[in-house]
Protein backbone atom coordinates (compact mmCIF):
# COMPACT_ATOMS: atom_id res chain seq x y z
CA UNK A 1 0.00 0.00 0.00
CA UNK A 2 2.99 2.47 1.16
CA UNK A 3 4.57 1.45 -2.57
CA UNK A 4 1.31 2.67 -4.36
CA UNK A 5 0.61 5.07 -2.14
CA UNK A 6 4.03 7.13 -2.96
CA UNK A 7 3.30 6.27 -7.21
CA UNK A 8 0.12 8.33 -6.87
CA UNK A 9 -2.28 5.19 -7.42
CA UNK A 10 -5.12 5.24 -4.84
CA UNK A 11 -6.74 2.19 -6.41
CA UNK A 12 -4.16 0.54 -5.99
CA UNK A 13 -3.55 1.46 -2.14
CA UNK A 14 -7.13 0.93 -1.64
CA UNK A 15 -7.11 -2.61 -2.90
CA UNK A 16 -4.19 -3.20 -1.09
CA UNK A 17 -5.34 -2.33 2.51
CA UNK A 18 -8.61 -0.18 2.79
CA UNK A 19 -8.53 -0.04 6.33
CA UNK A 20 -5.25 1.22 6.56
CA UNK A 21 -6.17 3.59 4.06
CA UNK A 22 -9.04 4.99 5.62
CA UNK A 23 -7.23 5.71 9.04
CA UNK A 24 -4.32 7.25 7.77
CA UNK A 25 -5.55 10.71 8.26
CA UNK A 26 -6.53 10.03 11.76
CA UNK A 27 -3.27 8.35 12.62
CA UNK A 28 -1.66 11.75 10.85
CA UNK A 29 -3.84 13.68 12.72
CA UNK A 30 -3.19 12.20 16.15
CA UNK A 31 0.61 12.30 15.45
CA UNK A 32 0.36 15.88 14.68
CA UNK A 33 -1.66 16.26 18.36
CA UNK A 34 0.89 14.67 20.10
CA UNK A 35 3.82 16.85 18.11
CA UNK A 36 2.57 19.95 18.75
CA UNK A 37 2.20 19.27 22.69
CA UNK A 38 5.34 17.90 23.01
CA UNK A 39 6.83 20.85 21.22
CA UNK A 40 4.84 22.79 24.20
CA UNK A 41 6.62 20.78 26.52
CA UNK A 42 3.11 19.35 27.94
CA UNK A 43 2.52 15.57 28.18
CA UNK A 44 -0.79 14.24 26.19
CA UNK A 45 -1.40 10.52 26.05
CA UNK A 46 -4.16 8.63 24.46
CA UNK A 47 -6.59 7.23 27.06
CA UNK A 48 -9.06 4.47 25.67
CA UNK A 49 -11.44 2.55 27.82
CA UNK A 50 -12.08 -1.40 27.45
CA UNK A 51 -14.78 -0.97 25.47
CA UNK A 52 -13.02 1.47 23.13
CA UNK A 53 -9.88 -1.27 23.16
CA UNK A 54 -12.64 -4.49 22.48
CA UNK A 55 -13.57 -2.07 19.40
CA UNK A 56 -10.94 -1.75 17.45
CA UNK A 57 -9.94 -5.56 18.80
CA UNK A 58 -12.80 -6.55 17.30
CA UNK A 59 -13.20 -4.48 14.32
CA UNK A 60 -9.73 -5.52 13.49
CA UNK A 61 -10.42 -9.30 13.51
CA UNK A 62 -13.43 -8.65 11.57
CA UNK A 63 -11.62 -6.97 8.66
CA UNK A 64 -9.06 -9.65 8.79
CA UNK A 65 -11.29 -12.51 8.76
CA UNK A 66 -13.82 -10.51 5.94
CA UNK A 67 -10.67 -9.68 3.92
CA UNK A 68 -9.50 -12.99 4.03
CA UNK A 69 -12.79 -14.70 2.65
CA UNK A 70 -13.52 -12.15 0.05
Amino acid sequence: MAYDLLHGDLAAAWHDNAALLLALPFVAAWFAVRLRHGLAGRHWRLRMGPRAVAALLVGAVLWTVGRNLF
